[in-house]
């Protein structure tokens, strides 16, 4: 299989992304805009979609501050801007560190 060029991605230019030991990838672009796609079972995209096939905009303001995102296989974390870190997604095994073990 040869590498595509994701077309939908080329304009603006992506600025960073997240995506290890995943099965949903978000990326920022140069213009502060953040996409993602891929399963979102829990929500881990902070949308309500169940699975998004195409890079899609994510209007969470949580989100659109984030310096950092770490991708696990069901959950998020997000560094804000500011310091304090968010989760989101399943908390089944306590991966969203609230201290319970819940979504």
């Amino acid at each position: 299989t040869t590498p595509q060029v994701m077309t939908s991605l080329t304009s603006p230019p992506v600025q960073w992304f997240a995506f290890p030991n995943a099965y949903h990838v978000f990326v920022k672009t140069a213009d502060g805009k953040m996409l993602g796609w891929g399963h979102n079972g829990y929500q881990q995209l902070t949308i309500k979609n169940i699975s998004v096939t195409i890079p899609t905009q994510i209007t969470d303001q949580n989100m659109l501050k984030a310096k950092q995102i770490a991708c696990g296989a069901i959950h998020t974390i997000i560094l804000l801007d500011i310091g304090d870190v968010m989760t989101v997604g399943c908390g089944a095994n306590g991966e969203c560190g609230h201290g319970e073990i819940s979504n």
